[in-house]
C-alpha cells in the first residue's frame, strides 16, 4: 500500500509538472504579441527639408519594415481635402504654408491583412534672416554695403522671423561649411564674429534658431571675399570732395593751370583714408612723385602752360595685409591757357 501511494503522489507530481509547463507555454504565446511594435510605429515618415521655409516646397516619404507599401491603399489629407490616394502612393510633394501657420496632413494606410494605419505630420514653417556686416571702410556718402575683404572680420546676426521663436531666447547652433561651431552656439548667441583666412576662400555659413522644442529654423548665406578697390575724384577748392563723379578714366584739368585728385579706399580693413597702416605711392608716367607715403590728395600743375597728357598713378596699401594692395591710375588731360584777349 505504501508503494502504491508514492508511485500515486508520483504521478500526480508529474501531472502538475506538465499542466504549469502548458501553462507557461500558453502564457509565453500571450506575451509575443506584445514584444511586436504596433503596425504604425513600423513606418517611418521622412521631411525634405527637415526645416521648411515658409511657402517652400516640401516632401513626404513613408517608408516601411515588414509591410508592403507598394500594394497598400494610401490616402493623403490636409485639413479634411484629400491630397493624393492611390496603391502605393508612398512620397507626396506638397507646400509648406505662411510663416508660423500649421499644416497638419494626414497618411492613412490600409495595407493588405492588416488594420488601417494613420500617420500624422504637423508642418509649422519658420524662418531666421541672416544678415552680415563686414569691418571694412567705405568713405562718406557712399549707399552701398561694405564688403568683405581677405582676412577682415566679418560680423553675422540671426533674427528669428516666426512667431514661435523668440530671438531672445532661442538657442542657437553655429555652422562654417558644415562644422559645427561647440564654442559659438549656444543659448542666446544670435552673433557670430568670423575672421577670414589666408585663402581668401569662400565659405558657407550656417545657423539654426530652435526654442527648444519642436521648432526650428534654418537659413545658410554663402559668401566669398571681395578684394579691395580704389577710386579717384576731384577735390574742389570750394566744394570739397566731388563724389559725384569718379576720374577712373580721366581728369580734365581743362585750360585750369592746376586740379587735385583724392584717393579713396574702398573695403579696406582700416578705420578711414587716413588710417596709419595706410601706404600712398604716386607716380606721373610711371616715376614715382616723391611725397609722404600718408599723402592721400595729389595737386597737378601746368607750369608749362601747354597742351597734353600724363599718366597719373597711385598704389595703395595696408601694412597689416599684404592682401590689400591696389594700383589704380588715371589720364590728366590738360590744355593750354590763351591769354590773349578778343573782342
Amino acid at each position: 500500500m505504501q508503494i502504491n501511494s508514492f508511485k500515486k503522489n508520483i504521478a500526480i507530481a508529474l501531472s502538475l509538472i506538465t499542466f504549469f509547463a502548458l501553462q507557461g507555454d500558453v502564457f509565453a504565446a500571450d506575451t509575443i504579441p506584445t514584444q511586436i511594435p504596433d503596425l504604425d510605429e513600423q513606418i517611418e515618415v521622412t521631411v525634405s527639408p527637415t526645416f521648411p521655409e515658409p511657402n517652400q516646397a516640401v516632401t513626404i516619404t513613408l517608408d516601411a519594415y515588414g509591410i508592403d507599401l507598394d500594394n497598400s491603399n494610401i490616402t493623403w489629407t490636409s485639413n479634411g481635402k484629400t491630397l493624393l490616394q492611390g496603391n502605393g502612393q508612398k512620397v507626396l510633394n506638397t507646400n509648406s504654408g505662411n510663416l508660423g501657420q500649421t499644416t497638419t496632413i494626414i497618411a492613412t494606410i490600409s495595407a493588405p491583412n492588416s488594420k488601417l494605419i494613420k500617420k500624422t505630420i504637423t508642418i509649422v514653417p519658420q524662418s531666421v534672416d541672416l544678415i552680415w556686416e563686414a569691418k571694412t571702410y567705405t568713405p562718406p556718402f557712399y549707399k552701398g554695403k561694405a564688403m568683405y575683404s581677405p582676412q577682415e572680420k566679418i560680423k553675422f546676426v540671426a533674427i528669428p522671423t516666426g512667431t514661435a521663436i523668440n530671438s531672445k531666447n532661442a538657442i542657437y547652433k553655429w555652422s562654417i561649411d558644415g562644422e559645427v561651431l561647440g564654442d559659438k552656439s549656444g543659448f542666446g548667441k544670435n552673433m557670430l564674429n568670423y575672421t577670414g583666412d589666408i585663402l581668401a576662400k569662400p565659405i558657407e555659413i550656417s545657423v539654426e534658431a530652435s526654442d527648444g522644442n519642436d521648432n526650428i529654423a534654418k537659413n545658410t548665406l554663402p559668401i566669398a571675399p571681395t578684394n579691395p578697390e580704389v577710386y579717384f575724384y576731384e577735390k574742389s577748392p570750394l566744394y570739397g570732395t566731388l563724389f559725384n563723379k569718379e576720374l577712373s578714366t580721366l581728369f580734365d584739368l581743362g585750360t585750369n593751370q592746376e586740379g587735385t585728385m583724392s584717393v579713396y579706399p574702398f573695403f579696406y580693413g582700416v578705420d578711414g583714408r587716413e588710417d596709419g597702416t595706410l601706404e600712398y605711392s604716386w607716380t606721373i608716367n610711371n616715376s614715382p612723385i616723391e611725397v609722404p607715403v600718408y599723402q592721400n590728395d595729389m595737386t597737378f600743375r601746368n607750369i608749362d602752360n601747354i597742351s597734353g597728357k600724363s599718366v597719373a598713378g597711385v598704389t595703395v596699401t595696408n601694412k597689416d595685409n599684404f592682401l590689400e594692395q591696389v594700383n589704380k591710375s588715371t589720364l590728366i588731360n590738360f590744355q593750354k591757357a590763351d591769354s590773349a584777349i578778343s573782342f
